[in-house]
């Protein structure tokens, strides 16, 4: 038996674009090798976003990569929504991945990182973003948490997976753990 009992991996599909079929392999492989969580980091963006711009240019930051990989059903009031543009799986497609490799013994934690490493969604909200820098760091990619409409906007992104929409069951099912990030916040 091995001798820890959580054995696994973190996988960052955000900075770097990573289909599903890998992602399923990546599976395969570390269920040969007993190992059995795959933490999935959903969203994210470009570190640096000081290399845009501060002060008075700061909005030059959302021109950073970013992407979230998750299909979504939320938008802003000129249609735009924070799935990335170059890669993104359904949420079918994440809802039969969790369960077919629960089946096979594997816990599959997706990762939805909010408030900060979210410019997916504060560019589709940036008025629910942080502004001006500090210590040197642009927050553009942060919620302001001091804002209710940024807390019932995340709360919206979570349900957005949690819930069943119609006959449509829930991306996440009661199975599910999930990770909220919560990292790096100033």
């Amino acid at each position: 038996y091995p001798r820890f009992q959580v054995r696994g991996l973190l996988l960052d599909m955000a900075r770097k674009p990573v289909a599903m079929t890998m992602v399923g392999e990546i599976g395969r492989t570390m269920r040969y090798y007993k190992m059995n969580d795959l933490h999935l980091h959903l969203n994210d963006n470009y570190i640096w976003l000081e290399e845009y711009g501060t002060y008075a240019t700061e909005d030059e930051g959302f021109k950073a990569y970013e992407a979230f990989r998750l299909e979504s059903s939320l938008t802003n009031e000129a249609g735009e929504d924070p799935t990335a543009e170059d890669y993104f799986v359904t949420k079918e497609e994440m809802r039969t991945f969790i369960q077919t490799q629960r089946a096979l013994g594997m816990n599959v934690i997706p990762e939805i990182d909010v408030p900060a490493h979210a410019m997916s969604f504060t560019k589709v909200w940036p008025e629910l973003s942080v502004e001006n820098e500090f210590r040197g760091h642009t927050l553009i990619d942060h919620f302001n948490l001091s804002l209710p409409e940024s807390v019932a906007k995340i709360k919206a992104i979570f349900d957005d997976y949690t819930k069943a929409a119609g006959e449509v069951p829930a991306t996440f099912d009661s199975e599910t753990i999930v990770h909220v990030g919560a990292d790096e916040y100033y």
